[in-house]
């Protein structure tokens, strides 16, 4: 639980973060530095791909820790066995 605590904590903190560039985006001099280069853009577009990369692999992390539930006919609950692009063959 202290692991999918601190990932959920980092999902939100990452929110807030990128909701922080957009706003930050309004003063000229707080991109002068940026990782994408002079430009809103650039730095918009570093900022919220290294965000959602960092988000993504977190919740895929959360969702390994989570213990399954069961279905609906008593069958354990599986993602991975009823998702259409997953072969049923492997």
């Amino acid at each position: 639980m202290a692991a999918i605590t601190v990932l959920s904590l980092l999902c939100w903190y990452l929110l807030w973060r990128m909701g922080e560039q957009i706003v930050g985006g309004l003063n000229p001099d707080f991109t002068a530095n940026a990782w994408g280069g002079p430009s809103y853009f650039g730095a918009m577009y570093c900022h919220y791909l290294d965000c959602s990369l960092m988000i993504a692999v977190s919740i895929m992390i959360i969702d390994r820790l989570l213990p399954r539930g069961q279905g609906s006919a008593g069958h354990p609950r599986r993602w991975r066995a009823t998702h259409p692009c997953v072969s049923h063959h492997s």
